[in-house]
């Protein structure tokens, strides 16, 4: 898309720095992705310090899937 295209005409590369006109930009991205991985830490954070430990759930729930499974068979 665009940011390919200007990766390409400009030769852009990953560690690439940028001025801070072009950081600070309201096309800029930097600050969402950064708020996307706050969010996805916090939650596994609080799934792993919570009383009701998710992980826990989620094999609670793939053993009973399992159980239904030969039932059903």
């Amino acid at each position: 898309m665009l940011r390919q295209k200007i990766a390409k005409e400009y030769e852009l590369y990953h560690v690439l720095e940028v001025t801070n006109e072009i950081f600070e930009s309201t096309y800029s991205i930097v600050f969402d992705q950064t708020e996307n991985r706050m969010h996805a830490i916090k939650a596994l954070i609080a799934a792993t310090l919570s009383n009701n430990n998710l992980l826990s759930k989620i094999k609670n729930l793939k053993s009973l899937t399992k159980i239904n499974i030969k039932i059903f068979a």
